[in-house]
């Protein structure tokens, strides 16, 4: 741990004379001239930050760079009225929060203790997602999920591995909650896509509905041999929820839009989906090819140069398709932000976002951060997955969720200023 500029050692021979007084008075005087300055600067800069935070809405798009860069950002979402970031690192396993303004970033101070006493370790983050009142956080290593609110102040947690279906399912037996993959809160509970263990051993992944006494629903299981697992345990969005309401993408042969109403009830197919997305992104090619880190390198290439739809989201009533395509004439990736609708899945609008980034990881809001990532890259001699931010692009919403025209491409890059 990096030691604090102020703390000083001293021998135990130094003497207070009175030079060595009068040098005392100074030192501490120019430490109190330095803390008011401190004060005085961060209430300047936190000033400017909520001047330019009312800005947000109407600005032009504009990027940022980071600094320093960052390895990995899984998941994210708006903190503090969009002005900071909230992410999940899990490179370093921390999770940290990124200024807008600045693309400066520092670990987020939370408070994980209950009011019971009991306190919680967060080690291990894994995924974390936005609610109306807070934050719904995985941690892997002690395999709960905390519900923080917005202030980062622990209100409950769930330990998911006693979390089981009520009776059989598939006259298997009885099952539990093992590692959630994707999820999404709902007032009924949390929809998610995770992985379960039966009895004898048994696992399987599939999406569900749960909450704290129990699996209430199983819409669909999926085979942990499954290639169409790859798509869901990448720390992308394949679930969506408002209130009461779910959606999921499901990367099948064909992907289609499913919906769930009011909790515990069947998955309704939306009848449809973009047409030139509607191909299927086989990753079984390289399923067998290699294991462990150079396994998930290898898929998360594949991603980087197909043409697929990469996430989900749910904004003010409409559905929204994240979708990439890699451009080979000049080795870049067109991104497009698709607006659906919520009824029946046909195309409303259809947005090129402001980015030629290999990867992206979104963020919505009444402005939208797209959180830019580089190529995958092997790291060290196991070839351990990393793509590194080093920007981000903030875009007003009103660019993205716009007139509902099709095919309109706003956003260009010439419009996008640096701030820093």
């Amino acid at each position: 741990m990096e030691q604090s500029p102020h703390t000083r050692s001293y021998s135990s021979q130094h003497r207070f004379t009175s030079t060595g007084k009068s040098r005392l008075a100074a030192a501490k005087f120019n430490l109190l001239r330095k803390r008011l300055f401190g004060i005085c600067l961060i209430m300047m800069l936190t000033g400017l930050a909520q001047a330019q935070g009312e800005d947000l809405e109407i600005a032009d798009c504009y990027s940022v760079l980071l600094s320093p860069p960052i390895k990995w950002v899984d998941s994210a979402v708006w903190a503090k009225s969009h002005e900071t970031i909230l992410f999940v690192d899990t490179v370093f396993d921390k999770l940290m929060l990124l200024s807008v303004l600045t693309g400066r970033h520092a670990p987020a101070d939370l408070h994980l203790g209950l009011e019971s006493g009991l306190s919680r370790d967060l080690t291990l983050p894994w995924r974390i997602r936005a609610y109306d009142t807070g934050y719904f956080l995985f941690e892997d290593r002690s395999a709960e999920v905390f519900y923080l609110d917005k202030k980062f102040q622990l209100e409950a947690a769930i330990q998911i591995n006693t979390i089981t279906t009520s009776a059989d399912y598939n006259e298997v037996g009885v099952w539990r909650l093992d590692v959630l993959w994707d999820f999404s809160p709902m007032k009924s509970g949390i929809l998610a896509f995770a992985d379960l263990r039966g009895p004898e051993g048994l696992e399987s992944s599939g999406f569900l509905l749960f909450d704290s006494d129990g699996i209430r629903q199983i819409f669909q299981m999926v085979d942990v041999r499954d290639p169409v697992r790859n798509h869901y345990v990448r720390g992308t969005p394949y679930i969506a929820t408002d209130e009461d309401l779910g959606y999921i993408l499901f990367m099948e042969k064909e992907p289609w839009i499913g919906r769930i109403k009011g909790g515990v009830a069947d998955v309704q197919p939306l009848p449809f989906f973009p047409k030139d997305f509607r191909h299927h992104l086989n990753l079984d090619q390289i399923h067998f090819r290699a294991e462990g880190p150079r396994r998930e390198t290898a898929i998360l290439k594949l991603i980087e140069l197909s043409k697929t739809v990469r996430a989900i989201y749910f904004k003010d009533n409409y559905i929204y398709l994240l979708g990439k395509e890699s451009i080979s004439s000049s080795y870049t990736t067109a991104w497009w932000l698709i607006k659906l609708d919520p009824e029946d899945g046909h195309e409303l609008s259809r947005t090129k976002l402001p980015t030629n980034a290999a990867h992206l990881t979104v963020v919505p809001g009444d402005s939208w951060s797209l959180i830019e990532k580089s190529p995958v890259e092997g790291l060290g001699a196991v070839q351990a997955p990393y793509m590194e931010t080093s920007s981000i692009v903030i875009v007003p919403a009103k660019w993205l969720e716009g007139s509902g025209i099709p095919s309109v491409e706003v956003g260009a890059e010439s419009r996008c200023t640096v701030r820093n």
